[in-house]
């Protein structure tokens, strides 16, 4: 058995379907969740649980060019608390920390938590370096991944591009992305 939550209230000109792995799909490809904030589905798989596990998930802060602060992602911080207080494990991967680690260094650390979903926050002048990261980890997992944040917010409809990214969550994330897993 599994729930699927996000994906109301859909407009009444959209036409639900069930899917066969128990989600569901709008016929216009949009699903709103919280708020009505926007879900752009663009892979043929759904985030689906059951009723009595909760999910690994890595919420990730892109590196920047050079170590710019050593403070805590607190939007990410806010995230984890929901989505614990919810019954999932999640994990923080601050990469900013260490900016001069190879990709391929924090992809593998990311991996090794063996996530469900992965999801980014970023701002426009570190989107280059969450890019180069979530295509390396949507290689190495094909796990969905969520990107949030800043750059998500002013510039979704270019994030929603990326053929890695499976869903863009703008503006304030927490109830969102609650609902979304």
């Amino acid at each position: 058995m599994c729930r699927v939550l996000g994906f109301q209230p859909v407009p009444q000109a959209a036409k639900i379907e069930n899917d066969a792995v128990g989600g569901f799909r709008a016929s216009d490809g949009l699903v709103y969740g919280a708020r009505n904030q926007l879900f752009h589905i663009k892979t043929k798989f759904h985030i689906c649980i059951s009723q009595r596990d909760g999910m690994r998930i890595a919420l990730v802060s892109p590196k920047w060019n050079k170590m710019v602060n050593s403070y805590p992602p607190l939007g990410l911080a806010y995230l984890a608390a929901v989505l614990e207080a919810e019954g999932h494990s999640v994990a923080i991967f601050d990469l900013g920390l260490e900016p001069d680690t190879p990709i391929e260094q924090d992809v593998e650390r990311i991996a090794g938590y063996r996530p469900d979903l992965v999801g980014f926050t970023a701002m426009t002048n570190n989107y280059h370096s969450a890019e180069q990261t979530i295509a390396r980890l949507k290689e190495r997992l094909g796990r969905p991944i969520v990107v949030g944040g800043p750059h998500a917010t002013i510039f979704p409809e270019r994030v929603v591009a990326d053929p890695h990214i499976d869903y863009v969550v703008y503006s304030e994330g927490e109830r969102t992305l609650a609902e979304l897993v």
